[in-house]
């Protein structure tokens, strides 16, 4: 429901990027409205929700700057406070160093200052075998689902949330304003994945999606931390309850889970654990991630209201909220 129908920003999407961008617009004073399909199958809804300083097969960092990735913890914890929701939850990290080249990095992290004030050294034993590790600090689990639904109910409380399709051809742009149907708005930002591709503003848009699956399952193995390995996480959510995680899929027939890719997640997990275990949801989700795993954050050159804020991967959680910071800056300095 909404009953305002003039904004400053119209934001296609309430995924992690609309979510994140709109909140921020909103906290400046701007006079925003949302336009979202609600899909539970979107890959903001299936993520697992992993929020860390250092990632990938480098151990490398987020953001060069430590600021950017603090501005994202910060902005997370603020909006836990705006919503009453608890969905962020720091956890401690441990990526084990099961393969030559990342005990390679490894080395290489723990002797650069750069790194000190995340990365450490131990070992963790593992069905029975101590194996080289490091604990990365400042990690945390993102409940996104948490989120985006939290989010979305405050949205329709400041009335400004529309539940529908977006359909590009029933806007028309009218002077410095943009009307889309019966709504006027001063500037339009895609935030929807994958199908800001088909918008005629942005042709030039080249996603590569991946396919991601994971399983949740609910063991009496008991750990508070996140545990990373060469082919999987295993990420605690509570209640004895895990993510496993995830699958990279590029060539794939369908977005639904497939009995391919948990085959492969419990295998994976069968080198972490012995313990007995139930599988109690399987999800995927496609990942809007671009060839050059850069996001697609700009203002078009000859519609300089028009914007586009996607493409952001498997690193979402970390990248959107400084990306979206400066995205607004650019159009308001």
């Amino acid at each position: 429901m909404y009953t305002n129908k003039e904004f400053d920003y119209l934001i296609i999407g309430q995924g992690l990027a609309g979510t994140l961008l709109s909140y921020q617009l909103l906290k400046r004073g701007h006079h925003v409205g949302v336009i979202n399909t609600t899909d539970r199958t979107s890959s903001s809804y299936v993520a697992a929700g992993l929020l860390a300083p250092i990632t990938g097969p480098r151990l490398a960092k987020t953001w060069p700057d430590d600021a950017a990735y603090n501005y994202a913890c910060a902005l997370y914890q603020a909006l836990e406070q705006e919503l009453n929701c608890s969905f962020y939850h720091p956890k401690p990290y441990i990526r084990i160093l099961d393969d030559a080249s990342l005990q390679a990095y490894a080395k290489r992290r723990l002797a650069d200052p750069a790194y000190t004030n995340y990365i450490s050294r131990m070992s963790v034993t593992i069905n029975g075998k101590t194996l080289p590790a490091v604990t990365i600090a400042q990690a945390a689990h993102v409940d996104t689902t948490k989120l985006l639904d939290a989010y979305r109910a405050w949205l329709q409380k400041q009335r400004c949330y529309i539940e529908e399709m977006f359909d590009e051809t029933a806007m028309q742009l009218q002077d410095d304003l943009i009307a889309y149907k019966d709504i006027r708005a001063r500037n339009i930002i895609y935030c929807n994945g994958l199908a800001a591709g088909n918008s005629r503003f942005f042709p030039e848009l080249a996603f590569n999606p991946t396919k991601g699956e994971i399983i949740t399952i609910k063991t009496e193995h008991t750990t508070q931390s996140i545990h990373a390995m060469e082919s999987m996480f295993v990420l605690p959510i509570g209640n004895s309850t895990y993510h496993v995680g995830a699958t990279y899929e590029r060539d794939y027939a369908h977005a639904h889970p497939t009995t391919t890719a948990r085959d492969q997640l419990e295998q994976a997990y069968a080198q972490f654990s012995t313990q007995p275990y139930m599988v109690i949801n399987h999800q995927a989700g496609i990942r809007p991630t671009t060839f050059g795993h850069h996001p697609y954050s700009f203002w078009h050159k000859e519609y300089p209201n028009i914007a586009v804020f996607s493409g952001f991967g498997s690193k979402g959680l970390s990248l959107i909220p400084a990306y979206a910071r400066m995205l607004i800056d650019q159009r308001e300095l």
